[in-house]
């Protein structure tokens, strides 16, 4: 059985599926800003100059990485009325990151639990443009938060 959100289920069967992943991150971005955060689904994202992506990567028994890519117009939406100082948070980097290790456990709170429990903490890390290329993800999707694309990038199974 493939772990979908709706049978909150911890097996290593496949990876979650796009709209799990999106479901996930409305969730998570409603949870962060404390209010309803309107998704929508796009068939592919083309996003401004300098865009930042971050990843996490965990072991266990379902090894993988998650990476988001934000567009430049999502961090001042994300501290729009909000003051991120108070958890020490003040650059767009620390932001960036700090939301991708969120989602990271988040996700791995509903879709691979006992690797929760194996690993810790997640450790957020900024990929560099003109890094080497990772493989194709397992799944990819875009989304509209807001005004903002946002492109998550899921590898299940991966080292």
């Amino acid at each position: 059985m493939i772990p979908t959100l709706e049978n909150n289920s911890c097996a290593l069967a496949g990876a979650p599926s796009p709209a799990d992943l999106v479901l996930l991150f409305e969730r998570f971005m409603a949870y962060w800003r404390g209010t309803v955060v309107h998704l929508t689904g796009l068939e592919e994202a083309t996003f401004g100059p300098d865009p930042i992506e971050c990843a996490v990567e965990w072991g266990g028994r379902a090894k993988g990485r998650l990476a988001l890519k934000f567009d430049p117009s999502f961090y001042p939406w994300l501290v729009d009325q909000q003051d991120f100082r108070r958890i020490n948070l003040s650059t767009e980097d620390e932001l960036l990151k700090e939301i991708t290790a969120l989602y990271g456990l988040y996700f791995l709170r509903f879709f691979a639990i006992q690797d929760l429990m194996e690993n810790g903490p997640l450790t957020p890390r900024r990929l560099s443009v003109g890094a080497a290329a990772l493989p194709e993800p397992d799944r990819r999707v875009w989304v509209r938060v807001e005004k903002s694309p946002v492109e998550i990038k899921l590898w299940w199974g991966a080292g």
